[in-house]
């Protein structure tokens, strides 16, 4: 919004005493120039004379919600807009709250509004097209154009950008025609930056409708315009079909580029056979003698395929004998004919292809090999910082998490200069459960005159960290704590896609459209990014899990305390019992204390704003406790599960995650959809059997749903995705079913064992003869006869077992809260001797040691 006034502004402007237009005037430029407390004083001088004026009224509640009094901003313009319910002006600023508020979906309505009442005021317009994009609105920004064409060059290439994302090629490239036509058929200064990014951008707009012919013409038609030489040839490269000259290509270059790395690795992604050989080997052997730490980490891509793999353990390892044997790399060396030694690799040649060899087996998940090359190396040279990271690293490959942190710690401190080194240290402390420890070690490189370091941590959006965080938390049980952390993940990518904010305007205005485009598909794309995907999959599964606890009413009333009693005394015992259950997650999430505000602060010239700060940033809720509240539960759980969804959609854990939720939510048509996607991916996952079974479960009771629709869709669909399993007992045959299917597999096992007590805990099949004993046979049969014959013949016996399947395993088997076992001595000989298997099997590991 901008000091320029449409025709309804000055109408309503001259309706003031020409002394209070005149500071209306400098209203408007108090707000350009952001002083909001000058412009506040200057609309209550207005004001004190004209109270009921709707413009003024509608800038001082514009300048409130700049202030962080938004309570008081909401209530003032609708105030303003009741008083002059056709001022576009009030409808507008009404707009930029709601847009400051990140209301976009109200503020697109305020703004829809302002522009009846005022079709020529093109700051409306403006700010209207902006939104519509932001929010994705494509038909929207579309139309929004199309009556505004003038002869303005950010117009036309908006209309052109906008035909462009929903798709209509051709509408665009006429759009691009009227452009040429109108801006550049005639010569004018200082645009041939402008006109180049025309070009390239109409190229990629016939390239985007499968034109590629075309766009090849076209750029050579116009090659000598473009500037960005780079971009030509990135676009010609897009359109070209590859050929069998890549090699030739890249030769060439070396000459030119002798020194590039990048020049010698690319072409490795290509080559096979004897020629990978023969490249592999000329890389390698510079990196060995320059001592280059990322070697490993430049060509692991590579181990993809085995054959390159076997290739380059023989190399290394021959490397290593040569280097012991002789000090060279070639394994034959001796004189040269004219009697002069042959030249010899440094002394730390061999230590780096130690190093090399130690993160090779532990990629190869030989440990004995890899703690092997890794102790030797550090023998070698002791003072190497890579050389304990990568020791460290190998310690949480193998379940020694308590050692990794240990090791890391001890490279940490021979470097305490290093950020990377510090994060990860923090990172290991936090895999270990050490949260405390992890935030001293973080707030090491924090700002040292801030008293809330963690505050620090969060204001630089480290993702990583809250990630970690929170998922420490939820295995420490501090669920309130682990969702606040989660939260603020989601809101770290929320930040991320709204910053996008302030360029849809300054893109078109400075003919940058390429990036732009670029800019809004990586957007669209944002929350499909590993970081976020991790997250909202952990976060649902956290959700999902409190979803099945039980609510402190239902335990009361299962107790039988609550039954007897009338409707206000049990009221207040249900309030009673939520405080208590408050209370006790406030003592499972720790305490926090507000941290004082430094002495300095109030000594120093800024010492009221640095105190007001303090206050205005002090947290209400540092355990998460408003996040457990069960009425927020479903709403928040969404939040996540959404983008997993609709971005991850080819994502195994999306669709079980999904199924899930709909299901706890009755939702059975998108949980038996999220199924039927789910066993397109893997129709073998345990997760995914664990849903089906309780979907099963549910739907097979005509409590389910009252809708006939719906219910013959669900028997109808169901009888499809689980043929020959129906009725009351649906459910638990089809669990059988699948175990028997998967004797061998150790992970599927123990998710029927994990189905078949869930299932029958809470509604046991018609025909048993007490819940007790069918407990007790389903323990028998799916968990003993099933999962015990499977593992303990051996270690040699598990195809493919992961540790952490073994360890689910380990909390699985004998575990009497969770399967019902009733001979609690027979459970725990069943668990010890699983955990001496699982010693064999994976020696290294600390969570089986318990069980010694």
């Amino acid at each position: 919004m901008t000091a320029t006034a449409s025709t309804a502004t000055a109408r309503k402007r001259a309706d003031l005493p020409s002394k209070e237009a005149s500071i209306l005037k400098a209203v408007m430029k108090f707000y350009e120039n952001k002083q909001y407390k000058k412009g506040m004083k200057s609309c209550d001088q207005i004001l004190r004379k004209c109270p009921e004026h709707g413009e003024t009224l509608s800038m001082k509640a514009l300048f409130l919600s700049y202030l962080e009094r938004k309570d008081e901003a909401h209530e003032l313009i609708k105030k303003a807009v009741r008083l002059e319910i056709t001022n576009a002006v009030c409808w507008h600023v009404y707009g930029l709250i709601h847009r400051a508020e990140k209301n976009y979906e109200e503020a697109v309505k305020c703004y829809a509004q302002a522009m009846r009442l005022d079709k020529e005021n093109v700051q409306m317009f403006r700010d209207n097209a902006m939104l519509q994009i932001h929010i994705r609105n494509y038909e929207a920004f579309v139309v929004s154009f199309q009556p505004r064409l003038r002869v303005v060059k950010a117009y036309w290439i908006s209309l052109a950008v906008s035909y462009h994302v929903v798709r209509n090629y051709d509408a665009a490239l006429e759009v691009l025609q009227h452009y040429f036509d109108m801006f550049m058929t005639y010569v004018e200064p200082n645009v041939e930056y402008e006109n180049s990014e025309f070009y390239l951008y109409r190229t990629q707009v016939l390239s985007d409708a499968g034109r590629h012919q075309d766009a090849l013409d076209y750029l050579t038609k116009y090659e000598k315009k473009i500037l960005d030489k780079k971009g030509m040839k990135e676009a010609r490269a897009l359109d070209e079909e590859k050929t069998s000259r890549i090699f030739e290509l890249f030769e060439d270059l070396a000459d030119q580029f002798g020194r590039s790395n990048a020049i010698r690795r690319v072409p490795l992604n290509y080559a096979t056979g004897e020629r990978f050989a023969r490249r592999i080997d000329s890389y390698m052997r510079p990196m060995f003698r320059k001592g280059v730490p990322s070697l490993f980490v430049s060509i692991k891509a590579l181990y993809g395929d085995s054959s390159r793999m076997e290739a380059v353990e023989s190399l290394v390892t021959g490397y290593e004998s040569s280097l012991r044997a002789n000090s060279s790399f070639e394994a034959n060396a001796s004189e040269s004919t004219d009697g002069d030694l042959p030249d010899l690799e440094p002394p730390s040649a061999l230590l780096w292809v130690l190093y090399y060899l130690a993160q090779h087996f532990d990629y190869r998940k030989d440990y004995a090999r890899a703690f092997k090359y890794i102790e030797e190396a550090i023998k070698h040279t002791p003072t190497i910082v890579e050389l304990y990271m990568t020791k460290a690293k190998i310690f949480k490959h193998v379940g020694d998490l308590q050692s990794a942190m240990e090791t890391m710690d001890l490279a940490r401190k021979l470097d305490f200069q290093d950020r990377f080194i510090n994060s990860k240290c923090a990172k290991y402390m936090l895999r270990n459960d050490c949260v405390e420890d992890a935030e001293k070690t973080a707030a090491l490189f924090c700002k040292p005159d801030l008293a809330d370091k963690m505050k620090d941590i969060v204001d630089m959006q480290t993702t990583w960290y809250e990630y970690e965080c929170a998922l420490s938390h939820v295995r420490t049980g501090a669920f309130g704590r682990a969702l606040k952390r989660f939260h603020e993940i989601e809101k770290n990518f929320f930040d991320y896609f709204d910053d996008q904010f302030d360029f849809h305007n300054y893109n078109m205005r400075k003919m940058t459209v390429r990036a732009y485009l670029d800019l809004l598909r990586m957007e669209d794309r944002l929350k499909s990014h590993p970081f976020y995907f991790n997250a909202a999959v952990a976060a649902v599964r956290l959700y999902v899990q409190l979803l099945d606890k039980p609510s402190v009413e239902e335990r009361e009333r299962t107790a039988g305390g609550l039954n007897d009693l009338s409707e206000s005394e049990r009221r207040k015992a249900m309030r009673k019992a939520r405080k208590a259950e408050l209370a006790s997650a406030g003592a499972a999430n720790g305490n926090a204390v507000a941290a004082p505000v430094p002495a300095s602060a109030s000594a120093s010239g800024h010492g009221s704003n640095a105190l007001n700060n303090a206050k205005k940033k002090v947290d209400e809720d540092p355990d998460g406790l408003k996040l457990l509240d069960p009425a927020v539960l479903v709403s928040d759980c969404m939040k996540f599960l959404r983008p997993l969804l609709e971005l991850s959609p080819g994502r195994i854990e999306s669709q079980v995650l999904g199924a899930h939720v709909y299901i706890r939510k009755k939702n059975y048509l998108l949980a038996l959809k999220c199924l039927k996607n789910a066993y397109r991916i893997d129709s073998v996952n345990p997760e995914l059997h664990l849903a089906a079974v309780r979907f099963l479960s549910e739907v097979s009771s005509p409590a389910a749903t009252t809708n006939a629709a719906v219910r013959a869709v669900l028997d109808s669909e169901t009888a499809q995705l689980f043929p020959g399993h129906s009725g009351d007992a649906a459910a638990a045959q089809f669990n059988e079913a699948y175990a028997a299917r998967h004797v061998r597999s150790l992970a599927q096992l123990v998710a029927a064992a994990e189905a078949a007590v869930a299932l029958f805990a809470v509604a046991p099949v018609p025909g048993s003869t007490t819940r007790a004993a069918f407990l007790e046979e389903s323990r028998r049969r799916v968990v003993r006869a099933n999962v015990l014959n499977a593992v303990l013949a051996g270690p040699a016996a598990w195809s493919g077992v992961s540790l952490k399947v073994a360890v689910d395993a380990l909390a699985a088997i004998g575990s009497v809260g969770r399967l019902g076992a009733s001979d609690t001595g027979v459970a725990a000989a069943e668990r010890a001797e699983f955990a001496a298997k699982c010693r064999e099997a994976f020696p290294y590991a600390t969570a089986f040691r318990a069980e010694q």
